[in-house]
């Protein structure tokens, strides 16, 4: 075999053979997923040459190739991207992970089938004037607050100025409506332009905006008890060192 698109396209069939199936809690379902490419690796490391924003970039190539490389398509909740990212590691790069030297076996966090409850997957907050309706977000929602967020980086903006954007858009991302009939508001935030919802969320009360972090923070709990390995629970720092071990 001569031709060299021949070989190449031989070895991209041998890499697409390679699959594995992993648990999703969102869904209750398990999805074959198709393993990480070397490609998609030298992706995910050099988003740390991103200036600013460096682990948005991460997360956001990390749900393009969860979405690109599942066979069995399904709806990815933000809830589930650590977990299952996790295991495509372990599958494809290397099993073994450190923390508090302690070694672990990730493919060991196949055992956790931890599934979501209904009343976590979305929450309303009410208060005496407006309630809010939120709801964990899909990895496709997730990127289009992320694609924004990073437009925005620009080299004139001050980093805290970007901290705090990125703050209030990782909330915004669990807010789906905004309901008041005593002000006349009723808000599907699909419906409006991301600029706007931002404004829109800025003008919430503290409380309220508080009251959504509270139900935000329940979800990264919930994150936390996929990540448990022999009754351990481990804290795995998804950066892009991660990537190459």
């Amino acid at each position: 075999m001569n031709d060299f698109n021949q070989i190449l396209t031989s070895v991209k069939a041998i890499t697409d053979n390679q699959r594995t199936e992993l648990f999703v809690p969102s869904a209750n379902v398990s999805v074959v997923f198709k393993s990480l490419t070397a490609k998609q690796q030298k992706d995910l490391i050099k988003t740390a040459a991103d200036n600013k924003l460096n682990m948005v970039s991460l997360l956001d190539t990390i749900n393009s190739i969860l979405l690109t490389n599942s066979i069995t398509k399904c709806e990815f909740l933000v809830s589930d991207r650590n977990y299952i990212i996790a295991q495509l590691r372990a599958a494809t790069i290397s099993p073994t992970y450190i923390y508090k030297e302690k070694t672990y076996n990730l493919l060991q966090l196949a055992k956790n089938r931890v599934i979501i409850a209904d009343s976590l997957k979305q929450q309303t907050i009410e208060t005496t004037d407006l309630t809010v309706y939120c709801k964990i977000p899909n990895l496709q929602l997730d990127t289009v607050y992320n694609t924004v967020l990073l437009k925005s980086a620009d080299d004139t903006k001050k980093s805290s100025d970007l901290l705090g954007e990125l703050f209030i858009y990782e909330v915004l991302k669990y807010v789906q409506k905004i309901h008041s009939p005593a002000l006349g508001v009723d808000i599907i935030m699909s419906d409006l332009a991301v600029k706007q919802q931002f404004q829109l969320l800025e003008s919430l009360p503290a409380s309220l905006y508080n009251k959504i972090v509270e139900y935000i923070n329940k979800v990264k709990e919930f994150e936390a008890t996929l990540l448990k390995i022999d009754d351990d629970t481990i804290e795995i720092d998804i950066n892009q060192g991660f990537f190459t071990t």
